[in-house]
């Protein structure tokens, strides 16, 4: 699988994979990080992940619909640059 050096143990080492599961035990870490409560992200998730939902391919795998929300909001992405994230 091709993948840069710097990104080969993103799945363990990426800041998504580091911090979030931390701030899941966290709510008020949580409510800083991401500008919103566990459940509406939750929510926000389970309303949108059909449209953001990366492309399959063989070169390497893809990050998860909620990595890519988490990604999206946390830079301070307008939320309809996810509808178009397939898109490119």
């Amino acid at each position: 699988m091709w993948c840069r050096t710097i990104h080969s143990n993103r799945r363990i080492e990426s800041e998504y994979a580091t911090l979030y599961p931390k701030l899941l035990h966290d709510p008020e870490k949580f409510q800083n990080y991401a500008r919103m409560s566990e459940q509406s992200f939750q929510e926000l998730h389970d309303l949108i992940q059909h449209d953001i939902l990366p492309g399959l391919t063989n070169f390497r795998d893809s990050i998860s619909t909620e990595e890519r929300l988490v990604i999206f909001y946390i830079n301070g992405k307008k939320m309809n640059m996810l509808i178009h994230v397939n898109d490119r």
